[in-house]
């Protein structure tokens, strides 16, 4: 459980006492494969940093011909950094220079990215790497059947040892990523492996109604009736508040049903046979409690038919008690000081699911920890050249991680003698959230070098 507070607006400074020891996860942002991951970094940097320019950084070194040109396709994921990002991004420079390749990004917005993933897929107009949810997507079908991706197995064998080193062959194996036995995607995680939902909580709503966190379902309902009687968001409307705020097709609103031992969409191996979990007979007693929170009004009406943008919109505007997303969201769509506007004193919690009688608590499964992936078009010439920038990205270049932990040197940070200090960053949050498996996840917020700040670029789902 953690305590996210809304915070007066803080100057961008170095560490207490000025020096800080070198230290990189490594894992951290490999699994951003480059491209996302630069918009991270440049979002958690550029407003935190020196004066950033379009020059190359110091240690910038000519080279005796142009680097390949590589080019992305990508979704913003509704990042503000890269719906504004201008070309000379010097994020995006420097990148380009430590890796050796000219990158390109071209970021779509978020919310018509599928649509328009299939019109650029009918176009045949298609960049080098292109950012997709899986190599089975809608927006593109058949597209393996098709001969749209390379194959990118023999690539891996012979220019990838990092991406085989470091990526689990149960990614490989997945459907995201392969299709009869042959790759034609590399894997983008997620932030909070093997489980990244939680229950975003107001706290400042819980204080104001002298309540406790909720731990057991009894303590949840009694949340929502408390919200539904008062009017916690103070605008003097007693009936806008939504105590728990779902959306259409239940899409980040199942966080109830790991209490009940069942889950949409998941089978489950028992007695020798696989069974959907949607004919359990524990399912029935799930759905009956999702009938009983519409019935007394502590979720939305509407919930049948809120899209995406509405629910966000509504969270931000201080109408919902208790929602649930992914952990690696918060910076980009839930942080207290910039995504609640003229609202003082929020406050979120980060929840698990309900604590059923048994002492335990189930939120939601576990996964291969697969978000999104990159494929390859057939149509790109040399491909090699692609995967030999994803086995840097996955490898262990220091100058690479340095860039990624810290930003650019003189810029972001300063280091003498192999040391690193005069860091300009936000202010970190240290947070620890229990996930479906019950496991502890500890990740720090707000830290450059960390797997969460390069994570939330890749964290949404397609």
């Amino acid at each position: 459980m953690i305590k996210l507070t809304r915070s007066a607006s803080l100057p961008c400074r170095p560490e207490q006492g000025g020096t800080i020891a070198m230290q990189i996860n490594q894992r951290g942002w490999r699994a951003t494969a480059g491209a996302a991951a630069v918009l991270a970094a440049a979002t958690l940097l550029a407003g935190c940093g020196g004066e950033v320019d379009s020059q190359s950084s110091p240690d910038a070194k000519p080279t005796e011909k142009e680097p390949r040109v590589i080019t992305f396709l990508m979704s913003d994921l509704q990042n503000a950094y890269a719906k504004d990002m201008q070309p000379g991004d010097p994020y995006v420079k420097e990148l380009s220079r430590l890796s050796g390749y000219s990158l390109k990004y071209e970021f779509l917005d978020h919310n018509s990215y599928s649509q328009q993933l299939t019109l650029r897929f009918a176009s045949g107009q298609l960049p080098d790497v292109i950012f997709t949810a899986s190599i089975d997507n809608p927006s593109h079908p058949n597209a393996v059947e098709n001969g749209i991706f390379t194959e990118l197995g023999p690539l891996i064998d012979k220019y990838g040892p990092n991406l085989k080193k470091h990526i689990p062959k149960e990614a490989w194996d997945s459907p995201n990523v392969s299709k009869d036995g042959k790759i034609y995607a590399i894997p983008s995680f997620s932030a909070a492996y093997p489980s990244s939902r939680v229950i975003y909580t107001r706290q400042d709503w819980l204080d104001k109604l002298g309540m406790k966190t909720p731990k057991s379902l009894d303590d949840f309902l009694a949340y929502f009736e408390a919200v539904k009687q008062n009017d916690v968001n103070g605008n003097g409307d007693p009936n806008d508040e939504i105590p728990f705020y779902a959306r259409e097709n239940l899409g980040y609103s199942e966080a109830f049903f790991g209490y009940f031992g069942v889950f949409p969409g998941i089978w489950t191996y028992k007695d020798g046979q696989m069974r959907p979990d949607l004919i359990d007979p524990r399912m029935k007693d799930a759905v009956s409690f999702y009938k009983l929170l519409y019935d007394k009004g502590y979720m939305n009406r509407d919930v049948f038919t809120t899209k995406s943008g509405d629910w966000f919109n509504n969270i931000s505007a201080g109408k919902a008690g208790m929602w649930l997303h992914d952990v690696q969201n918060f910076m980009s769509s839930f942080n207290p000081d910039t995504k609640f506007p003229n609202q003082s004193g929020v406050k979120l919690d980060m929840l698990g699911g309900p604590v059923r009688a048994d002492g335990k608590s189930y939120l939601y499964p576990e996964s291969t920890g697969i978000k999104n992936v990159f494929v390859i078009p057939s149509s790109v010439k040399h491909p090699e050249e692609m995967i030999q920038f994803f086995d840097w990205a996955w490898s262990d270049d220091a100058q690479k991680e340095k860039f990624f932990s810290f930003g650019i040197k003189d810029v972001n940070y300063t280091e003498k003698d192999g040391q690193v200090s005069g860091i300009r960053r936000r202010p970190s949050t240290r947070i620890k959230t229990r996930s479906a498996s019950t496991s502890l996840c500890s990740i720090r917020w707000g830290t450059p070098g960390c797997p969460i700040s390069l994570f939330r670029s890749t964290g949404t789902r397609i």
